[in-house]
């Protein structure tokens, strides 16, 4: 697959992307995609579920426990409260990489 292209040749990918950034960058990243109020608990866990269950709303909701409506009600309770659709894939990738922001300037708090 190109992750394996990508690992021959040497590319990190969006995380060695986001790992040069300097931390004003991130932060400017995370202001304009992360919500401003946050996610609370289950709807993160959600959110990351579902992306690294490559967007599939059954492996998603087996991960979880949950039936598949209950997924999709999270995933609508998520658009609504930050206006991204994470069922579509810039939405999905620009969420993505906030998360990877998010946690990167959070293990440097530590």
């Amino acid at each position: 697959g190109l992750g394996d292209v990508y690992k021959r040749q040497g590319y990190t990918g969006i995380p060695g992307l986001i790992a040069r950034m300097n931390t004003e960058d991130c932060r400017s990243y995370l202001d304009e995609i992360w919500p401003p109020e946050g996610l609370d608990e289950e709807m993160l866990m959600t959110a990351e579920t579902f992306l690294n269950a490559d967007l599939n709303i059954s492996e998603t909701a087996n991960r979880l426990f949950i039936s598949r409506n209950t997924l999709i009600y999270r995933l609508n309770r998520i658009q609504k409260e930050t206006g991204i659709d994470l069922r579509k894939f810039n939405d999905a990738s620009a969420f993505h990489a906030a998360l990877m922001i998010r946690n990167r300037l959070d293990k440097n708090k530590k």
